[in-house]
């Protein structure tokens, strides 16, 4: 089931599937950090008031991410 990044809850582990949207610069930078499709991201942690969102990918690379930015990076949740 296809969701978006910004939907997941901490804790939970997807696939990413495409990124829809944003300016070439967003996507860029996602693609510079090893944020594309097939990679694993995990939601590590979340702001206090719902934003940023802590996420970490499966190549190990931790950093923080916008909802309105993860809101365009969607993804498959692995079900447990």
């Amino acid at each position: 089931m296809l969701k978006f990044l910004s939907d997941l809850k901490v804790g939970e582990k997807a696939f990413v599937r495409d990124i829809m949207g944003g300016s070439l610069n967003l996507r860029q930078k996602f693609m510079a950090l090893g944020l594309l499709p097939d990679s694993m991201i995990e939601v590590v942690r979340v702001a206090p008031l719902g934003d940023p969102l802590h996420v970490k990918l499966s190549s190990k690379v931790n950093f923080s991410i916008r909802k309105i930015e993860a809101s365009i990076v969607h993804v498959e949740k692995l079900e447990r």
